[in-house]
């Protein structure tokens, strides 16, 4: 099987592209208020003696685009594939 019968475009995958981008906003929100205030913090504290490792901004940018990016795409190219029938009968 070839990845380009996975791909559909109908109205179904916009409507999980949609849902995939609502969960990835709510994820970087939560991870924003949550994870990235102590992590900054452990990482200023071990500036001080050169432990400090990768800046979490670099992190959090990934986790941005992971959320903001790549799953509303992911959903849109293979939301009709995965949730398309059971969409439609909940629609029905």
């Amino acid at each position: 099987m070839t990845i380009d019968r996975l791909i559909a475009i109908s109205p179904v995958s916009i409507v999980i592209a949609v849902a995939a981008l609502l969960a990835g906003i709510i994820e970087v929100m939560l991870i924003n208020q949550t994870i990235y205030p102590l992590m900054r913090r452990r990482h200023e504290r071990k500036k001080v003696t050169g432990t400090h490792g990768r800046d979490p901004a670099v992190i959090m940018n990934l986790i941005r685009l992971q959320g903001l990016v790549a799953l509303p795409v992911l959903g849109f190219l293979f939301g009709e594939h995965l949730f398309g029938n059971s969409l439609r009968d909940m629609l029905n």
